[in-house]
């Protein structure tokens, strides 16, 4: 999700609530089962300057495997160097 002219921090707030709107899903399966899922954010930030979209995914990307290792079900953040 790209959110121009968005703060770091309030990017980190609307991916929590993204994260706990997930984790509160319920999902029916077979045979009586039910699918609880989680999901693993990362959130970045350009700093001063105009990073290219390629560098600020692969930001963003580095903050999500972050709190992947971090154990699971987060949001995590990365803001680029400036």
């Amino acid at each position: 999700m790209l959110l121009p002219g968005t703060q770091l921090p309030d990017a980190a707030g609307i991916a929590e609530r993204l994260r706990l709107m997930v984790e509160d899903l319920s999902i029916p399966a077979t045979a009586g089962a039910t699918i609880r899922p989680t999901v693993s954010i990362g959130v970045a930030a350009s700093g001063t300057g105009s990073p290219s979209l390629d560098k600020l995914l692969a930001h963003a990307d580095q903050a999500m495997y972050q709190a992947k290792r971090r154990g699971r079900n987060r949001v995590s953040t990365e803001a680029e160097p400036a």
